[in-house]
């Protein structure tokens, strides 16, 4: 049996092998282990296969006996339900916590379970490390789960959501202007429609869907929001509804992509600089920007330029909370991004929001009487351009203690050889080798498969490129693996 291991937030793996109804049971007993006694404990999911009320072996229903039977009150979503959705019902309903079925923007062989504390925001590191050593407990038994009788309840969060979001814009915009505006939006078969349809009935906007009808295997589309490659769909739809903007979701609604009038991709970076130049124009508090070691330098350039704070942390959504909440303690606004494609902002949720950048961003355009085109190209003139590249890299069995050991140094003489410019070296996530003018490397290290990824960035798209390059060969050399 294939051991349980949590990621950035939770365990995925591929159904059948890495991701069984075994899993889904120990991960719950062991959920169950942690929460204190009669927890409430509201369930969602997305549209993989199993995860389904009416699925004939239903994960979410499996997780509601186990949860009962251990004493707790789960709320089970009417329907496929995005993550961030669940993350504002723990927080609005005053639940214990949330269980979400998602393998985010992973092909649909995959599943994964992630749990939500009491805040709503993504588990901390000392939690879901606590859930994976009592879950592997249970799975070494084989236990499961099939003694209490599953009948619980089940409520539809949408239009409370969409109730709150429309509270966040009228805080900021007036609504009426707003109304009427025409989107383009690409759910990728997975969980976010229906959440946008009560979107669309709250604030009176008109949307264009591609690929909404929920899908299992997804339509055999590229899932992943922030990959031109997956965007040229919602491209010709913007162009020929005439929107105003598209957004694209991943099939758990945690992650987006954004496009201009013509199509054009704004990164995640671009769109939190338009969103927090809008604000500071206006006079709002803000006290910063969070992110992390892997997201665009555009952030460092913006929050130098207005001299707020940079919050810059490991890779993982999990990271921003506390400084969120801080920031929402003291009356004053804060963003989180990162380049996945996960954004929020202090007063919203604490887990990342596919549905609010995008509807920021629409607002901002047709308050100000702007296209988000030149949104964009004010943005860039006013922070410098910033070309962001990534790949991954393979490596062997054999060559991971070397890899992994490579990632802690802090030592420029070791990549002297390849890069003889390097400022300075951070291990905070990683290995991140620092050149002059915001150019960086960036060298991490996959929780679950035999890979790094390699993040290069530079104000040169030659460069960037070159750098990637140039870090693999360095790779080549230094651990000898064959490629």
């Amino acid at each position: 049996m294939n051991k349980i291991s949590f990621g950035t937030s939770g365990h995925r793996g591929i159904v059948g092998t890495s991701f069984t109804m075994a899993h889904v049971c120990a991960i719950g007993y062991a959920i169950s282990d942690i929460l204190p006694s009669n927890s409430r404990i509201v369930i969602g999911y997305d549209t993989r296969e199993g995860n389904a009320l009416n699925h004939k072996n239903s994960y979410t229903l499996a997780l509601a006996r186990v949860l009962m039977e251990r004493g707790h009150i789960p709320i089970l979503c009417k329907s496929y339900t995005p993550t961030p959705v669940v993350s504002w019902a723990i927080t609005a309903k005053g639940y214990d916590g949330g269980i979400i079925l998602t393998a985010s923007h992973n092909p649909p062989e995959y599943n994964g379970i992630k749990f939500n504390p009491n805040n709503g925001a993504p588990s901390p590191s000392y939690l879901t490390d606590k859930i994976e050593t009592l879950a592997n407990k249970y799975i070494a038994h084989e236990m499961s789960s099939n003694s209490v009788s599953v009948s619980p309840n089940t409520e539809d969060f949408s239009h409370g959501f969409s109730q709150h979001l429309q509270n966040i814009l009228h805080t900021y915009f007036d609504i009426q202007h707003l109304e009427k505006m025409t989107l383009s939006i690409d759910p990728k078969h997975g969980s976010c429609g229906e959440t946008w349809d009560a979107i669309a009935s709250h604030l009176n906007i008109e949307l264009h869907y591609i690929h909404k009808t929920p899908l299992p295997s997804f339509g055999g589309i590229d899932t992943n929001p922030t990959q031109e490659i997956g965007l040229s769909e919602l491209k010709k739809s913007v162009i020929r509804n005439g929107a105003i903007a598209g957004i694209s979701n991943d099939p758990d609604g945690d992650r987006h992509s954004i496009l201009d009038e013509y199509g054009h991709r704004l990164s995640p970076e671009e769109t939190t600089c338009i969103i927090g130049d809008f604000f500071i124009s206006n006079g709002y508090a803000v006290k910063g920007i969070a992110t992390t070691v892997a997201s665009s330098h555009i952030i460092h350039s913006f929050c130098h330029y207005h001299g707020i704070e940079i919050f810059e942390t490991a890779v993982g959504f999990k990271h921003f909370a506390s400084y969120l909440e801080d920031a929402f303690e003291h009356k004053q606004l804060a963003f989180a991004v990162e380049s996945s494609g996960g954004f929020s902002m202090a007063g919203h949720t604490l887990e990342k929001c596919g549905f609010l950048p995008g509807l920021l961003i629409a607002c901002i355009s047709r308050s100000t009487n702007t296209p988000i085109s030149k949104l964009k190209a004010s943005i860039l003139s006013k922070y410098g351009k910033f070309y962001f590249e990534e790949t991954t890299y393979t490596f062997n069995s054999e060559s991971s203690e070397k890899l992994i050991h490579l990632c802690k140094t802090e030592s420029i003489e070791v990549f002297n050889p390849f890069f003889s410019t390097i400022q300075s070296i951070s291990t905070k996530d990683g290995c991140k080798l620092l050149f002059s003018d915001h150019d960086w490397v960036l060298i991490r290290l996959s929780g679950t498969e035999p890979i790094a990824r390699i993040y290069a960035e530079s104000k040169s798209k030659q460069r960037s490129q070159k750098l990637l390059s140039v870090t693999i060969n360095a790779l080549d050399s230094l651990i000898l693996t064959t490629r």
